[in-house]
């Protein structure tokens, strides 16, 4: 990690040599996308893209799921991992608690003809704040608070020049900024699902608790709401759960879950 700061570079060592991965490792979100549908369609998840889900009901045993389709879905136990708008979440009745700042955020992927350090490069200034972790290959995520940008419309596009122009004036160069392929402007927030389960229904990943991308926790923290809430599950459908947990009474319970989750 090296933070600039109106030309001073700081350096923080990150690595854990006790630790099994000793090291701060960044992918693109894609790249972490495919290699998870890759493990799941390897054991037997089938995936279906674009069904919007308009109606949920459950009673003791079921959950049953209407989407935009006609079609309905059944399963023991359901997900919703549908992000900071859930559907789920609305249909279960569950508020959302918290408000969002005050500041729009822009993100933007570039690619940079100056090599930064091999390393998570933050840049603040007067005018507010860059962070550039590296992708690799001269491409870096940018996240920018820019002070001077406040009152832009949130629907507004984001321009190569304008993310050209925050980094002369926050990191005091614009760093040899060559191509945005993709960019977006939103308002950040700290909101927090006021339950994470009701019945058979739980909330996981943006569904249940949102905040700003500076800490790029948001896709982690989702990743570590499945892997925390997917052995629960299963050791109540395989009957070693602690009593007072649920046990499904019928095969492929999970399986099911996981096709009727949105």
């Amino acid at each position: 990690m090296r933070p600039h700061i109106k030309g001073a570079e700081l350096v923080f060592n990150m690595r854990h040599p006790d630790r099994r991965f000793p090291y701060v490792l960044i992918l693109q979100q894609a790249r972490t996308e495919a290699a998870l549908e890759k493990r799941a369609l390897e054991l037997g998840v089938e995936i279906v893209r674009g069904a919007e889900i308009t109606g949920l009901t459950q009673d003791a045993g079921w959950v049953t799921l209407t989407l935009a389709d006609g079609r309905s879905e059944r399963a023991d136990y359901v997900v919703g991992c549908d992000g900071a708008h859930s559907a789920v979440r609305r249909l279960l009745s569950v508020g959302f608690s918290g408000r969002s700042y005050d500041t729009r955020i822009l993100l933007a992927d570039v690619l940079l003809e100056r090599e930064l350090p091999l390393a998570v490069n933050p840049f603040i200034g007067d005018d507010g704040a860059v962070l550039l972790p590296p992708y690799g290959g001269g491409r870096y995520r940018a996240t920018i608070w820019d002070r001077t940008g406040q009152n832009v419309p949130i629907d507004e596009p984001v321009s190569i020049e304008e993310v050209r122009d925050a980094l002369r004036r926050i990191a005091g160069d614009d760093l040899g900024l060559v191509e945005m392929s993709w960019s977006t402007r939103f308002l950040s927030e700290r909101r927090q699902a006021r339950s994470y389960r009701v019945g058979r229904v739980f909330l996981a990943g943006d569904a249940a608790h949102v905040h700003s991308p500076l800490g790029a926790m948001g896709m982690s923290t989702g990743i570590q709401d499945a892997a925390n809430l997917s052995w629960k599950l299963a050791a109540t459908h395989q009957g070693w759960a602690r009593t007072g947990c649920w046990t499904p009474t019928r095969p492929n319970a999970i399986r099911s879950a996981a096709r009727s989750c949105a």
